[in-house]
């Protein structure tokens, strides 16, 4: 259930995120986004990996914010709990390399196309286009290095918790 909400969370997020997001692309390239229900269904893993960004970002900024910058893991107290539960320990781990591959992939991605920008784009769509696909690859660099942290984090926190195997 926990996983079913997580994904659900991630869409919210990212659906919100396309309210802004939308209407800048839309500024800087014309046109009306397509809204067929074929082009709706493309939008939901661009939901999913804008909700993924948005939280690791927001998360990352509040924790600054508040001052927490110990050296400490943030997973500490989760992994103490789901070390009672190994099944579970299992599914989250299965869950945060979820994440970690999806902001590698984006990552990968938008260094493909800032190459394939500078190659099929010329004058101003070139610029524009090639300014988003560099904000693209800063921004998945680092949710990418927060997001693979925190997963190595969680299963230090949780070798530290369980019974050694024997």
């Amino acid at each position: 259930m926990q996983f079913a909400a997580a994904l659900l969370e991630y869409l919210v997020s990212g659906f919100v995120a396309l309210l802004w997001l939308a209407p800048l692309v839309q500024r800087l390239f014309g046109g009306t986004p397509p809204m067929s229900e074929a082009s709706i269904s493309l939008y939901l893993p661009v939901a999913y990996v804008l909700g993924i960004f948005v939280d690791a970002t927001s998360s990352f900024l509040l924790d600054r914010f508040r001052g927490h910058r110990s050296s400490t893991s943030p997973y500490a107290r989760t992994a103490r709990i789901l070390a009672r539960a190994p099944e579970h320990v299992v599914k989250t781990m299965q869950a945060y390399a979820g994440r970690d591959r999806i902001a590698r992939g984006v990552l990968l991605n938008a260094v493909i196309a800032v190459g394939v920008y500078a190659f099929v784009f010329a004058g101003t769509t070139r610029a524009v286009a090639l300014s988003g696909a560099v904000v693209t690859v800063v921004w998945s660099a680092l949710v990418w290095r927060r997001l693979d942290r925190l997963t190595s984090q969680f299963k230090e926190e949780v070798l530290k918790c369980l019974p050694p195997a024997g």
